[in-house]
């Protein structure tokens, strides 16, 4: 994992927001990134990236999940945002954009460049071609103000990087470092 970087094109102060440490992980092993903390103990707010899976203590973490930290305490992910995954020499790995609506266009400029990366490597593509807008995005309109909701990706298809990939879990359905729950939000 070492070098792996997760971005946040939403948050313009600096959208690379986390570099994995050098870590090794095992098939069938979950790593939860949290992406902020709200405990005042950053003692237990501890990147797991030995073989000890229990040492960090903070909010969401468990024992058989790898926990890594992102040192921030403000909210770095936001419901219209693109978060992906980059590798040391630049090529996405894995991405998901999400829109609060299916507007035809993004509104600010920091959307349309990374829906225009995306688009540049395949990491996030649309019918027609085109760059990617908000309607080809996951509509997260429905987590509304609920933290026991999460985006889930569907891992019984195929990856085609659109919006199908991926789902809003149900209402106290979040699963936080362990396998998503199938049932889904249905407003």
């Amino acid at each position: 994992m070492g070098a792996l970087r997760l971005f946040i094109a939403g948050y313009t102060a600096n959208p690379l927001v986390f570099e994995f440490p050098p870590v090794d992980v095992a098939a069938g092993e979950y790593i939860l990134l949290h992406l902020r903390s709200i405990e005042s103990n950053e003692a237990v707010m501890v990147n797991e990236t030995g073989t000890d899976l229990d040492l960090s203590g903070g909010a969401d973490s468990g024992a058989y999940t790898r926990d890594l930290w992102v040192p921030a305490s403000e909210k770095l992910l936001h419901k219209t945002d693109a978060v992906y995954l980059m590798d040391q020499d630049d090529r996405i790995i894995d991405a998901v954009v999400l829109s609060e609506n299916d507007d035809p266009w993004w509104t600010k400029d920091h959307f349309v460049q990374a829906a225009d990366l995306l688009h540049q490597q395949g990491a996030w593509v649309q019918g027609e071609g085109n760059i990617p807008g908000p309607s080809d995005a996951v509509i997260t309109a429905g987590i509304k103000t609920a933290m026991t909701r999460s985006i889930c990706r569907d891992k019984t298809l195929p990856d085609t990087n659109t919006k199908a990939d991926w789902y809003i879990s149900n209402t106290s359905k979040a699963t936080p470092g362990k396998e998503n729950d199938p049932a889904r939000f249905e407003e």
